[in-house]
């Protein structure tokens, strides 16, 4: 029993002829009549009468009929959901960050991606570097934002160094300048990241280099944080440049900090869990991202 064959009944009995049956199946009336007596045999049950060259359904033909329907609905169902899934318009999307990209850089993204593809379900959690690297490492989630470390054994790693940038107002003498140095930073207010933070212990060592001491007037957990710090009082920070168009530096200005320090991350998917239509898309897209602030290194495992 197939397709074919099921609509050859259909339309038989709807339109009562098997020259119109022919006409829709684009097919002769004698391949409308094996179809018929193909069904017939599968079913071992007589659908038709035949005499002098007409054909009329039997009461089981009738009541058949129901049943056939209902699987050639089934039939185009799964077609049109086949459709949809080729056209990445359903499924499911996680996404798990360290917190600064999931408030700066990730909203807009998940959001761009929602407007393509509105039947597409999307997670997207602030999580530390560590929980990330469990919840993709476990194939909880599909893709995440994490700092080192990035087992190669367990993931797929696209790892990108970002440049710190030095976050202050608009009207801070800091600002005149072209570039800002450890030396502009002794007995300034500081706003920096926890005190095991790789970058706040870049920060100390850059400031020891010159015999100054690094003791942060503000400790925080996010730099969005320390944006807010920054334009309520006379403080400075060091930050990731993913704050910049972010929203968060109304009434603030960066300028590059020098030497360079630079913010290690990377895409983390898992190398055991399959990929997707969704993943690969959403993946591209925020490459496309990163690399307006951050410079990709070659991609590890």
């Amino acid at each position: 029993m197939n397709e074919r064959q099921l609509l050859a009944l259909k339309y038989v009995i709807t339109h009562g002829t098997t020259t119109q049956a022919a006409d829709l199946l684009n097919v002769t009336q004698p391949a409308i009549s094996r179809m018929l007596s193909s069904l017939e045999h599968d079913l071992g049950v007589k659908l038709f009468e035949r005499q002098r060259g007409r054909i009329t359904p039997t009461p089981q033909a009738g009541y058949f009929l129901g049943a056939a329907e209902k699987i050639l609905d089934a039939i185009w169902d799964a077609r049109r959901r086949a459709d949809t899934i080729r056209n990445l318009s359903v499924g499911d999307l996680k996404v798990a960050s360290m917190p600064g990209f999931a408030i700066t850089t990730l909203p807009r993204l998940v959001s761009d991606f929602e407007t393509r593809h509105p039947n597409v379900r999307i997670s997207l959690e602030a999580r530390t570097s560590p929980q990330v690297r469990e919840l993709v490492g476990s194939q909880a989630f599909d893709v995440g934002l994490a700092e080192p470390p990035w087992p190669i054994e367990t993931f797929l790693v696209e790892p990108y160094a970002a440049r710190c940038v030095c976050l202050l107002r608009r009207d801070d003498p800091l600002a005149e300048k072209d570039e800002v140095t450890p030396r502009d930073l002794v007995g300034r207010k500081l706003a920096s990241l926890y005190a095991s933070h790789l970058l706040t212990s870049r920060l100390r060592d850059a400031m020891a280099e010159i015999g100054a001491d690094c003791v942060p007037t503000f400790e925080c957990n996010l730099f969005p944080i320390a944006a807010q710090i920054v334009e309520r009082t006379d403080a400075v920070a060091i930050v990731d440049p993913a704050l910049i168009g972010s929203g968060f530096l109304a009434g603030l200005t960066t300028r590059p900090f020098t030497p360079p320090m630079y913010m290690d991350f990377a895409i983390l998917r898992s190398r055991h869990k399959p990929s997707t239509p969704q993943i690969d898309e959403f993946t591209d897209d925020l490459r496309r991202a990163l690399a307006a602030f951050a410079e990709p290194k070659p991609p590890q495992g």
